[in-house]
C-alpha cells in the first residue's frame, strides 16, 4: 500500500506492482513459443526473469521492514530491548 509523505514513498508498491506485471509478460514468449521457437522463447523469458530479479532484493527488503514492524507493534513488550 502507498505511503503518505514525500517523493519515493510510493516506491515499494511500484517495485511489487513491476514485478508482477514482468510475471504476466513472462506468459507471452510461453503461448507463443511454438511459434517463436524455442531459442527465442528461452531469450525472452530469460530477459523478463532477470529483470524481475534485478527487482526482488528491493521487494524483499520491504517485505521484511514491513514484517519487523508488524512484530513489534503486536509482540512490543514481549520482545527483548536494547541494552
Amino acid at each position: 500500500m502507498p505511503r503518505e509523505g514525500g517523493e519515493g514513498d510510493d516506491l515499494p508498491e511500484s517495485v511489487h506492482s513491476a514485478r508482477k506485471d514482468l510475471k504476466k509478460l513472462r506468459s507471452v514468449p510461453r503461448l507463443v513459443c511454438p511459434v517463436i521457437g524455442g531459442e527465442r522463447f528461452r531469450t525472452e523469458n530469460k530477459r523478463y526473469r532477470d529483470a524481475g530479479r534485478r527487482l526482488s532484493s528491493s521487494r524483499d527488503a520491504e517485505v521484511k521492514l514491513e514484517t519487523l514492524v508488524a512484530l513489534g507493534e503486536r509482540f512490543g513488550e514481549e520482545l527483548p530491548g536494547e541494552g
